[in-house]
């Protein structure tokens, strides 16, 4: 996010994480909430205070995933797209 501008690593983390789950996952309010939850305790060092499940680590891949695609490299999602009659945006 670092790399995009979308993040500047002056700001908090985890608003700049809540705001890319806003935009491009809409409806994991449960999910979304424990994943920020988690990066907080990252971003202030108390990891030792949260215990990640694996489901965590899934979503956050995902949600890794996602981002990779539609903001570093949108033209791995092309093919995949025009297969389906739908323009990348």
């Amino acid at each position: 996010m670092k790399e995009t501008g979308e993040w500047n690593p002056e700001a908090s983390f985890p608003e700049a994480l809540s705001k890319f789950i806003d935009d491009f996952v809409p409806d994991t309010d449960e999910d979304k909430e424990r994943l920020i939850g988690i990066a907080k305790a990252f971003e202030v060092n108390k990891m030792d205070e949260v215990t990640v499940t694996l489901k965590d680590a899934s979503f956050m891949k995902l949600f890794c995933d996602i981002y990779i695609l539609i903001k570093i490299c949108p033209r791995a999602l092309e093919p995949i797209s025009m297969g389906a009659g739908q323009e990348v945006v």
